[in-house]
């Protein structure tokens, strides 16, 4: 399957992993309330601060993550040794411009088979997110380089945004890798400062035993790409994922941006029945995984609705777009088997 190039490109901020045909509504209910005037003007919004993880240090070391290890600098070498049980999978070192928000990408070609049974974000301050997907396009050579929000391939392997939490599949499920793939590492990157920042972001992993692994597990951003938030006003909008294939759920992580406020993803299950698989209040700044506490199945046809809540406290229209000022409405899932498809779960 061709990746659509315009549509991962309208993807570009996503938080976690790959999917199916999916069809969206986006219903609206909207309360008017004061507008807030921005200090100064971008894209009307610009009197939301930047929260791209601003209270860590500015060197490339352990020290610049939530789970930091005490001066140990993170090696970038495929498979090193992380400290804590964890290894290095991909990172790269950058340095964004004062007032400046940029994309950074590495190509890393694996060397052997992996089982992935665990990740772990590097996200030091400037760090917006990080999205690692599989390269369709492995006619680009190794290295770092600067990209834009469309540089993914059709699969992913992980995402994060700020503040996201290490997360472990369920025994027995990994994300398995195949030697001569080639990992494309995208970062979003965004300084609000007067001075440059340095950093290094990336993936590290735990590894399960081929033998330890029965189900091989992908991701999916379950959304809409269709938001349109009045200004001073409190709008709930949403998005319908329809399965394509039979798959078991075991995770789901919310992704909105900084106007999002609470989100509610509801699985219809023809096995199960309606399954909540989130109902609560989202913070920019705490953007978690959360174990589902059973899996459930789904089949050919069933539908995962996502709903999410914004306050839009400027006075300008916001839309849905990569910029960290503009928004976002998706559920990211872990769900086996790995099927292959493109990780949105949009038209």
């Amino acid at each position: 399957m061709k990746p659509n190039r315009a549509l991962l490109s309208s993807l570009g901020c996503s938080l976690a992993l790959l999917t199916v045909h999916c069809g969206h509504d986006t219903d609206e209910e909207t309360t008017t309330s004061p507008p807030h005037t921005p200090s100064s003007s971008q894209s009307g919004q610009s009197d939301l601060t930047n929260k791209s993880n601003d209270d860590k240090t500015d060197t490339a070391t352990t020290e610049d993550t939530d789970k930091a290890v005490e001066n140990k600098t993170i090696p970038k070498e495929f498979l090193a040794n992380a400290g804590d049980g964890w290894q290095t999978l991909v990172i790269g070192s950058w340095e964004i411009p004062p007032n400046k928000e940029i994309y950074h990408c590495v190509r890393m070609t694996l060397p052997k088979d992996i089982s992935i049974g665990a990740v772990r974000a590097l996200s030091p301050r400037g760090t917006h997110h990080t999205l690692l997907t599989i390269a369709d396009d492995t006619s680009m050579a190794d290295g770092e380089s600067p990209c834009d929000a469309g540089t993914n391939g059709t699969q992913e392997i992980a995402g994060s945004g700020v503040g996201t939490n290490d997360f472990s599949l369920p025994d027995g499920v990994a994300i398995t890798l195949k030697a001569g793939q080639q990992l494309l590492l995208n970062l979003h990157l965004f300084n609000t400062t007067d001075e440059p920042i340095r950093g290094t972001s990336g993936t590290l992993i735990k590894l399960l035993d081929a033998d330890e692994v029965q189900h091989h597990a992908e991701g999916v951003l379950a959304g809409t790409v269709t938001l349109d938030l009045p200004p001073g006003a409190k709008t709930t909008q949403r998005g319908t994922c329809t399965v394509q294939d039979d798959v078991t759920l075991v995770a789901a992580a919310p992704h909105m941006h900084q106007l999002g406020t609470y989100q509610k993803a509801v699985a219809h299950s023809s096995v199960q029945g309606d399954v909540v698989l989130r109902d609560g209040p989202y913070s920019f700044d705490e953007q978690l995984i959360y174990a589902l506490p059973e899996l459930i199945e789904m089949k050919t046809g069933d539908k995962i609705d996502v709903e999410c809540t914004y306050e839009n406290t400027t006075d300008q229209a916001v839309k849905f777009g990569n910029g960290s000022l503009a928004e976002m409405c998706f559920t990211g899932l872990y769900w086996y088997p790995a099927m292959g498809r493109q990780f949105v779960c949009v038209k």
